[in-house]
């Protein structure tokens, strides 16, 4: 089976970067790390624990929120973030999809380094639903579709796994164990095709899908056409 391709890592990462300016009335914009625009700040490694070992994550947002004001920092492809603070206490919180927030308070009077392991949320979600094809007669069931889901968000450098099903007699394929977040679905089946989607995420190069939002046991239904 051809391996699919259909998202570039860029439609899974956030790549915003935004210069720090002198600024504690309202948010900044995400910035990349290097360097930390004061004598204090709060800087450290984001990474994930998995069976291979300790892997950075890329793309993590990184929330500083002290009095008057907050900023806003992005990890880099090494994990790495480094937020300028005024001295005094802050609240830090880390944010990814599929993973579970962190949040700690800590008082800067200095440079102060934070890191951060990140556990990814439980993977109990089922996507669901019916695989159909239009006929001059109406809409028909399509059996023996491949179905396979992208498993909770993408890892470091926009790696990611697969969930797969295949839909029965009736048309319908059911994947669990996938994780609130944005997904894309893949489908494939001899002779046939989905109708063309002006979804800029899913794109061909061999592979056709569907980009979804999981929220919850989703019910997500396609429609395919002959070739």
């Amino acid at each position: 089976m051809t391996n699919p391709r259909c998202c570039t890592s860029g439609a899974f990462l956030v790549t915003l970067t935004l210069s720090i300016v002198a600024c504690d009335k309202q948010p900044l914009g995400p910035t990349r790390p290097d360097p930390i625009p004061s004598t204090h700040g709060v800087s450290g490694f984001v990474t994930e624990t998995t069976d291979s070992g300790v892997v950075p994550l890329d793309g993590v947002q990184i929330k500083a929120t002290y009095f008057g004001g907050s900023r806003i920092g992005i990890t880099n492809t090494q994990g790495r973030y480094a937020i300028g603070v005024p001295q005094g206490d802050v609240a830090i919180e880390v944010v990814s999809g599929g993973f579970e927030t962190l949040r700690r308070n800590v008082t800067v009077t200095a440079a102060t380094v934070l890191d951060f392991s990140m556990v990814r949320k439980p993977a109990h979600r089922t996507l669901s639903g019916y695989v159909m094809e239009e006929t001059a007669a109406g809409r028909v069931p399509v059996a023996d579709v491949d179905m396979e889901a992208v498993y909770c968000p993408p890892g470091p450098r926009g790696s990611y796994s697969l969930r797969t099903a295949t839909t029965d007699a009736d048309g319908f394929y059911s994947i669990p164990g996938l994780c609130d977040s944005s997904s894309a679905l893949f489908v494939y089946k001899p002779g046939y095709h989905l109708p063309p989607t002006p979804d800029p995420q899913c794109e061909g190069d061999g592979a056709e899908c569907r980009w979804i939002e999981i929220a919850g046991n989703t019910r997500f239904d396609v429609l395919l056409v002959r070739n």
